[in-house]
């Protein structure tokens, strides 16, 4: 849902702690990632999945991607993604209009994805979320 990936696009995007490491580098997945570049370290974020349940009706269930990049080391990747977790993990918000929809978050995995041969370390975060409409 559009909602939720925005609040935790908005989420991370907001944390000064983030800023510090990133800046503004937090772009939805398709952002041309190259060695050269001083892109880094940087943040892209994506849906996995999105699911609407029958039981309860409505209800949905989705995975939603936070992928850190540095070219500087593994520690870096790891702290932010650390921060992340810390910021995102076991968040709940409600929004809706004229209806209360709560959503819930938690962290759902995480792996290094290191691609040593362009010298980018890489960490991925998945998120699980639910919301009741």
């Amino acid at each position: 849902m559009l909602q939720i990936l925005e609040f935790i696009a908005n989420t991370i995007k907001n944390d000064s702690q983030i800023q510090g490491f990133v800046s503004d580098r937090i772009f939805p997945i398709g952002v041309d990632i190259t060695p050269e570049e001083t892109l880094f370290p940087l943040i892209t974020f994506f849906t996995v999945s999105d699911v609407i349940r029958t039981v309860p009706l409505g209800a949905r269930d989705g995975i939603y991607q936070v992928d850190v990049w540095s070219r500087l080391s593994q520690l870096e990747t790891e702290q932010i993604a650390e921060r992340i977790i810390t910021i995102v993990n076991f968040t709940k918000f409600n929004t809706g209009y004229g209806t209360v929809k709560l959503r819930w978050n938690r962290g759902d995995g995480a792996v290094d994805i290191p691609e040593m041969d362009r010298r980018i370390w890489h960490k991925v975060l998945r998120f699980r979320t639910w919301s009741n409409n």
